[in-house]
């Protein structure tokens, strides 16, 4: 009877994309905002992330084997 209905969805867009979208900070925020944004590494976050993680796991394995 009825067709199916297909669903149309924007671009999926990063919270600070969409603050500058719609222009809802000052030009001072706007800056300030790109240049911590520009200065990540998402690289050197995940090394650091990775560091404590693996630590925990060989403690944990070195526990679970002592058990």
């Amino acid at each position: 009877m009825y067709g199916k209905r297909k669903r149309l969805y924007g671009t999926p867009n990063n919270p600070l994309d969409r603050l500058l979208a719609a222009q809802a900070l000052t030009p001072e925020q706007a800056t300030e905002l790109l240049s911590y944004r520009d200065s990540l590494n998402p690289g050197a976050m995940g090394r650091q992330i990775a560091e404590p993680q693996d630590m925990l796991l060989k403690l944990a394995k070195y526990k679970t084997t002592q058990l």
